[in-house]
């Protein structure tokens, strides 16, 4: 017999909920430790390098109509703040480089070309209409917006030539799309079809030749710069491209719906019940949704990864998997898993919502050769919201 598996909830990380839990073959469990090695050091930076910058990518994206720079007619959704920091006031061409983000993008949803001729309201189809990134920013007190267009990977985010001879300078970036907002359905979700944000770099320029002359990237939100002047690491536009985007006005405020995801019903199970093609229940997963539509279907990508990050699933003695190993199979949903693989899990409704975790596909002879000891396996279960389907 299997004891129940130990489940930990972890907190949520970048839209994804999180949940480690572990097979064993007894109760025993060992505890983890750690240890923090503190560094001393000392780094010499050139010249210019003390502008700093933060990006916060916005976390809660909707469309919504235009307001000042843009005309109230306009579509927009608000997807990050890059925020720099300048102590001596000398800041030339800050720019976004190394972009890869494309220069349309596309969204699919709900729109309307003409009015019913009897009933005067909008007749609504689903179609696929464009947009692009846009840059607000504030220069001299004047606020003014500046498509993005990438070329060669560098975009600077103002035309103002010269020292901009100011202390903080912010750009928010927005989608914005190419047709008026009376074309779209207030309430309605639209999902991004065509178009990568993918990723950039902020650098300005040393001094007023402009960023295309002398480029020198700046640290954004800790982001080390390496010493040699190559490419850092490079930051996310949004946290997750993937995600709808409702449309909100006044009669259709933006709210939030909460996922909250757990296990339940820790079986204890015989492993001859999962020998072959039987198959025998482990766990229920259950997912709460709250704040969400009653009259709407929703779903998740829910993704099973093996602690050592296979594809196949397997219980290591002692929890060691260079030892001894018994395969099994995880079945999710009617479908057998697929390390790091996402399943999508739709149809789901305001409230609980269960499905059952399954064990199977063990080999007889690996269970019978197996030697005495503690058996167990870590799986990594991440959970991201689809939002409205």
């Amino acid at each position: 017999m299997l004891p129940y598996p130990f489940f930990q909830i972890l907190p949520p990380l970048n839209l994804a909920l999180c949940t480690e839990y572990t097979y064993y073959w007894s109760m025993r469990k060992k505890n983890p430790f750690s240890f923090i090695l503190l560094l001393l050091s000392v780094t010499i930076v050139p010249l210019g390098a003390s502008i700093t910058a933060t990006y916060i990518p916005d976390t809660n994206l909707y469309f919504t109509i235009g307001s000042s720079p843009f005309a109230p007619s306009d579509f927009i959704a608000h997807l990050g703040t890059l925020t720099f920091y300048i102590p001596d006031n000398q800041l030339f061409a800050p720019s976004l480089v190394d972009m890869t983000a494309t220069n349309n993008f596309s969204f699919t949803g709900p729109v309307t070309e003409y009015n019913d001729w009897q009933t005067g309201l909008p007749v609504y189809t689903t179609q696929t209409k464009t947009g692009r990134i846009c840059a607000v920013t504030t220069v001299k007190g004047k606020t003014t917006y500046k498509e993005i267009w990438g070329q060669a990977g560098t975009q600077p985010l103002t035309d103002t030539s010269g020292n901009i001879n100011t202390s903080v300078f912010v750009a928010e970036i927005y989608l914005v799309g190419y047709q008026t907002a009376s074309h779209f359905k207030p309430g309605a979700i639209y999902s991004i079809t065509g178009g990568t944000f993918g990723s950039f770099n902020v650098a300005v320029a040393q001094n007023s030749n402009g960023i295309y002359n002398s480029k020198e990237y700046i640290s954004v939100n800790g982001q080390a710069i390496p010493s040699n002047g190559s490419q850092p690491a490079p930051l996310q536009l949004i946290s997750n491209d993937a995600v709808p985007l409702p449309y909100v006005d006044p009669d259709h405020p933006y709210s939030t719906v909460d996922y909250l995801f757990g296990i339940i019903e820790e079986a204890t199970f015989n492993v001859d019940n999962a020998i072959g093609t039987k198959a025998t229940l482990a766990a229920k997963a259950q997912l709460t949704l709250s704040n969400s539509d009653p009259e709407k279907s929703y779903g998740v990508a829910i993704k099973f990864e093996d602690g050592n990050h296979d594809e196949t699933f397997s219980l290591g003695l002692d929890g060691s998997k260079s030892i001894y190993t018994i395969g099994y199979t995880l079945r999710f949903l009617s479908q057998n898993v697929l390390g790091g693989v996402p399943i999508s899990w739709n149809g789901l409704k305001e409230g609980i919502n269960e499905q059952n975790i399954l064990i199977t596909g063990i080999n007889a002879t690996e269970a019978a050769l197996a030697p005495s000891g503690d058996y167990s396996d870590t799986i990594i279960v991440s959970v991201t919201p689809k939002d409205t389907l």
